[in-house]
């Protein structure tokens, strides 16, 4: 019985538990569909995260000895636990085996907290090295004249130390912790050899509380401040996933959009409060800081501006959007992005994968009717996307000839479908507002070209105007009632006209600049009855609602004549058996020429290009006329059958 339990005190059964332990754990883990190269899957089994384990997860400390970042780092590990622990362990007992590692590891994790940022660590490295720094310590004290048995511990420990460095540096292990470690064994040596001279085991049970003491007293006492950040961190994570959830969800009205970002203004205004309230950083996250805070500015803004934009319904906002976007995007990457949540699993995409309409940018020149011109003649360009067949198709801007901006938009098969805004060549507005496929919806604003607000109008089944300023933003109709009035630099009355309910109501008339008069309009619920204007020569013209209507030289029925006689319909369309209605738009120069035709409905098959060639060949057209007398460019259409 005596020789048994010798044989015990002499056989290191802690160093083989220590490795069936770690060997266990690790197959544990990939066994049962775990990775141990998987940072989510390594913090659920217990690493060792400075956020999680000084916030309040003290046991990672523990777990995180037991875990291996890969089957390289377990074997190395292992291999030198087996060589190293099993002779230490003979020699010195099975308590200051156990107690080195145990204290090293948990030192080794402390280290790795305190210096260190966000780096997740697990390994049995850190126990180890404090064991190798424990044998360091014994040798030099005892076997220090033996110079064969000082060289091959050193030697032995710095190849230990080459290799866990280089693998370190490559897998991004812990090298803190190792060293951390490393000091750990190193003290409790020295203890050893200073208060153990007689090789009793009393000294071990206080090396221990002492240890453990000191361990639990640099655990409370480590600042906090990464952990601070870290929680703040993940509210702003929080809030700009919802940010973007709510960004791309759909809304059953305006009104509920407002409402949701609104809340979204309180969500980050409390990630800026959790900014502001941060202690002092350590100098590699400063940097992050300062994105993040003026990341939450921005944010702050662009939803400020589309709750504004809500809320007034104006367009206006959209680019101070387009700014603050460009900012956010253009903004450098954050050092550390602590974003530690599992990811959700998606779903498969079932449905079939449909390739988007080939589109390519071009550049067109315009005149200064507006007409397509080669690049020496224009006064404006345009530059936007066309699908294959030539059509206007997605974001569209069009320039000045001297490259300023003239109108942001978005067409949809050569409509206009969406916001436009529309600026003067002093980069200020002209006008702001929303088509629906070439038609004007919702409130539009217009503008003088010093800026000033001009206009508000409803569109709807007709045009409301809902308030008008001066020339310095005085109001003149408000809510649909009032008297707008427009002066000539001289003072004279340039135009008069009385709105009520937001439409034109009784007597409008206007002068021209040397007093006399220019025109007298009557109007019944906004609808023109007739008009007379007289122009500075004295011609005299009379006038109804069909002037603001461009209709074809020769009249309607003329017209229709002319597409029944020359119209050919196309071969394909007649194979396919192709029928049916185009409804055609197009734009009527002062000129009477016509350009920029576009189809509200589709039939294919050749009869659209046909339409257009009919149009084109086809008599010219009389251009709406302003107060009978003064040509304007406006907008025509026909409806043209095939077959």
């Amino acid at each position: 019985m005596h020789e048994y339990i010798a044989f015990l005190k002499r056989y290191p059964w802690a160093t083989y538990l220590l490795l069936a332990v770690n060997i266990v754990v690790f197959g544990a883990m990939e066994l049962s569909g775990y990775s141990s190269q998987n940072v989510f899957d390594l913090l659920d089994w217990g690493a060792n995260f400075y956020p999680y384990t000084f916030k309040d997860e003290w046991w990672r400390l523990i777990t995180s000895m037991f875990l291996h970042i890969g089957f390289i780092h377990l074997l190395v590990n292992m291999f030198a636990l087996f060589s190293l622990g099993s002779d230490i362990e003979s020699v010195f007992g099975h308590r200051a085996f156990i107690i080195t590692y145990l204290v090293s590891g948990l030192s080794a994790g402390l280290v790795s907290g305190y210096y260190n940022l966000y780096v997740i660590s697990a390994g049995a490295s850190g126990a180890i090295f404090g064991i190798y720094g424990f044998h360091i310590v014994q040798v030099i004290a005892h076997e220090w004249q033996d110079k064969n048995v000082v060289i091959k511990s050193f030697v032995g420990f710095a190849i230990y130390i080459a290799v866990m460095t280089i693998i370190g540096t490559q897998a991004n292990f812990d090298n803190a912790a190792h060293f951390g470690g490393l000091g750990a064994g190193l003290v409790i040596g020295m203890g050893d050899v200073a208060f153990n001279s007689q090789r009793t085991h009393r000294i071990y049970p206080l090396i221990l509380a002492v240890s453990l003491g000191l361990v639990f007293f640099t655990y409370l006492n480590i600042p906090r401040h990464k952990v601070q950040y870290f929680d703040m961190f993940q509210v702003f994570l929080q809030s700009d996933e919802m940010s973007v959830n709510r960004m791309n969800k759909s809304y059953s009205s305006d009104s509920a959009m407002a409402t949701d970002f609104s809340e979204l203004l309180l969500e980050w205004d409390t990630v800026r409060q959790e900014i502001d309230s941060l202690p002092e950083l350590p100098p590699a996250l400063e940097g992050d800081r300062q994105i993040l805070e003026n990341y939450v500015k921005w944010r702050s803004e662009e939803i400020g501006y589309i709750v504004t934009s809500i809320k007034e319904e104006s367009y206006i906002y959209l680019d101070s959007l387009e700014i603050v976007r460009y900012k956010m995007d253009t903004m450098p990457p954050l050092q550390y992005v602590l974003n530690y949540n599992r990811p959700s699993p998606s779903a498969p995409d079932t449905t079939e994968a449909q390739k988007p309409p080939a589109r390519e940018i071009v550049e067109v020149y315009y005149d200064s009717l507006w007409k397509e011109c080669p690049i020496w003649e224009h006064h404006y360009y345009r530059r936007g996307y066309q699908d294959s067949i030539g059509r206007w198709d997605g974001l569209v801007r069009d320039y000045f000839k001297s490259g300023k901006i003239q109108m942001k938009g978005k067409y949809s098969k050569d409509l206009k479908d969406g916001v436009f805004l529309y600026y003067n060549e002093n980069n200020t507005y002209s006008a702001a507002g929303r088509y629906e496929e070439e038609y004007k919806v919702g409130k539009w604003q217009y503008f003088y070209e010093s800026g000033v607000m001009s206009s508000e109008v409803r569109y709807q089944d007709r045009a409301y105007t809902i308030n008008t300023w001066d020339s310095v933003g005085n109001p003149m109709v408000v809510q649909g009632n009032g008297e707008d009035i427009h002066k000539n630099p001289n003072g004279v009355i340039a135009s008069y006209a009385k709105y009520t309910e937001g439409r034109i109501e009784g007597e409008a008339y206007g002068y021209h600049e040397n007093g006399r008069p220019y025109y007298k309009e009557f109007y019944n619920e906004g609808r023109l009855v007739y008009g007379r204007s007289v122009s500075l020569e004295g011609e005299r013209f009379d006038y109804d609602i069909s002037t603001f209507i461009p209709h074809p030289v020769g009249g309607a029925d003329a017209f229709q004549q002319y597409i029944a006689s020359h119209k050919i319909y196309p071969l394909q369309a007649r194979l396919n058996n192709v029928s049916g209605d185009l409804e055609v738009v197009f734009t009527v120069h002062t000129d009477g020429s016509i350009s920029d035709v576009r189809f509200m409905n589709h039939l294919g098959y050749g009869c659209e290009e046909e339409a257009e060639r009919l149009l084109k060949a086809g008599p010219e057209w009389i251009p709406a006329y302003l107060h009978g007398m003064e040509p304007v460019t406006s907008e025509g259409s026909v409806v043209i059958s095939f077959p």
